[in-house]
């Protein structure tokens, strides 16, 4: 995938600004075009797949780009940056696709990934479920313009 993370080399988050109420992001270019660039007037082929360890840069983007379009507006730019730095960063996507504790499965179209669901099993709620063996959905994202259409569902079949 590109520098953006979306699929597109050669685009760059420098000098564009994409703002929200009191919140500035690089990169307003991605943001601005993303639900014009992933939502093409054909049929879209998508592919569900497990995570690899080459994926982490990968999601760990779109992990940012789907949260920031869905949840920045709840956040202060300081909270903001440290949930995303935490969370959504290469090396702890990374560890967590090599460790034993959770799975991740993605949804690419045209070689971009779209969504995705974090899975964690053992469940660290487990001492609160009736469920032999309770599953935890940590984490279930797309990005605007893949929402609605019925990609979580097949993400949780």
């Amino acid at each position: 995938l590109g520098e953006s993370g979306l699929g597109h080399q050669g685009e760059s988050d420098q000098g564009d600004e994409f703002l929200h109420g009191p919140l500035v992001y690089r990169g307003a270019a991605r943001f601005a075009s993303l639900t014009a660039r992933l939502r093409p007037a054909r049929q879209e082929r998508m592919i569900f797949r497990p995570a690899v360890p080459d994926d982490a840069p990968a999601l760990a983007r779109l992990g940012q780009d789907s949260f920031v379009a869905a949840f920045a507006h709840l956040y202060s730019a300081e909270d903001l940056d440290a949930f995303l730095a935490e969370v959504h960063n290469p090396e702890t996507v990374g560890a967590e696709i090599a460790g034993d504790d959770c799975t991740h499965r993605l949804v690419e179209v045209d070689g971009a990934l779209v969504a995705f669901c974090k899975l964690r099993h053992p469940t660290k709620f487990a001492d609160h479920s009736d469920a032999r063996d309770p599953i935890e959905l940590g984490q279930l994202y797309a990005l605007p313009g893949h929402t609605g259409n019925g990609i979580g569902a097949q993400l949780m079949d």
